[in-house]
């Protein structure tokens, strides 16, 4: 789950605005991800319908991890959160509706880093819905 702000004034127009979003979701190991971040994108409309973004993001990241500890005799997990700040780079397709509702599809590239323990490029897909609240 998550919400994203473009302060965009015009949404028909191509061109750079500032961005916002925050960001829920469960990994593979069903552990829970924190991401808030802002940026800048770069819109471009190839027409009245289609659209594509560039997004460049700096985001904090909570990261749930579980540990072990063993002490004499006895293996106990507990989890805690791990922070970590990331350049995030989000590509964009959309379709834009006469009412100014949207609909599209972005893809976002997380860099690796040693930080994390054996993390990799991470490359995944959101489907997204927008429309207009404070028009």
């Amino acid at each position: 789950m998550g919400f994203g702000w473009d302060l965009r004034s015009t949404k028909r127009t191509s061109g750079f605005s500032a961005i916002g979003q925050a960001i829920y979701f469960r990994d593979c190991a069903n552990l829970s991800v924190v991401m808030v971040g802002g940026g800048t994108r770069y819109r471009y409309h190839f027409n009245n319908q289609f659209s594509g973004d560039i997004n460049l993001l700096a985001a904090v990241i909570a990261w749930e991890r579980m540990r072990i500890r063993i002490e004499e005799w006895h293996i106990s997990t507990y989890y805690k959160y791990e922070y970590y700040i990331f350049p995030l780079i989000l590509l964009g397709v959309n379709y834009h509706f006469k009412n100014d509702m949207t609909v599209g599809t972005n893809f976002t590239l997380l860099p690796g880093t040693t930080d994390l323990d054996n993390m990799y490029w991470i490359l995944f897909g959101t489907f997204q819905i927008s429309f207009p609240i404070f028009d």
